[in-house]
């Protein structure tokens, strides 16, 4: 599930913002979530990269959760690990593959199947996906905020990260009725 690593992303973007607005640090920040947009970004726009978030995306955070926190939670020893993601774009293939994210050798992310893929696997199996009953999330990854479901949104992960933002600067948690609607959707420049 996302939910979890996209919290772990939100913290770490909307910590890396309050910080560049408070020390004067490169504005505006871009989030650096998408291996392709990041790609992209390398390759085409050079110039941009000091805007780009410096956190992982979710997906690579995810995996360094599990190398380190989990094996350590469970006394088992990360590379007795194997970790997959699967995800509907194939842009995390390349992602999982990039040096800095195999710290000590070790991957972060094993390997990487998009949806489609795993589709076509459970056919080889003969598993039916309506026969495939969820399950609840493993410990203690199940714990989840709105920010991870909000994530996946046009707009999301720069509501996520100003509903943290508003709740680290105020001391106070938002109300679930508070909603940053002028962010979402494609119309215009969100400022």
């Amino acid at each position: 599930d996302n939910a979890f690593r996209a919290d772990l992303t939100i913290l770490e973007e909307t910590t890396e913002f309050l910080t560049r607005v408070t020390s004067g640090g490169v504005m505006p920040q871009f989030t650096s979530c998408c291996p392709g947009w990041v790609n992209f970004a390398e390759r085409r726009y050079p110039e941009l990269l000091p805007h780009l978030s410096t956190c992982k995306s979710p997906q690579m955070m995810m995996g360094a959760t599990i190398k380190n926190h989990f094996a350590n939670l469970m006394g088992i020893d990360k590379k007795a690990l194997f970790v997959v993601s699967v995800v509907p774009c194939i842009a995390k293939k390349y992602e999982a593959k990039r040096p800095e994210f195999a710290p000590g050798g070790i991957p972060d992310v094993d390997a990487v199947i998009n949806s489609g893929e795993m589709l076509e696997m459970m056919e080889l199996k003969r598993i039916d996906p309506e026969d495939v009953v969820p399950q609840e999330y493993d410990e203690p990854y199940r714990q989840v905020s709105g920010a991870g479901i909000l994530f996946a949104n046009s707009g999301g992960v720069a509501e996520a990260a100003l509903r943290m933002a508003v709740e680290k600067l105020s001391g106070q948690p938002l109300t679930d009725h508070i909603d940053f609607t002028e962010i979402r959707g494609f119309d215009g420049i969100k400022e």
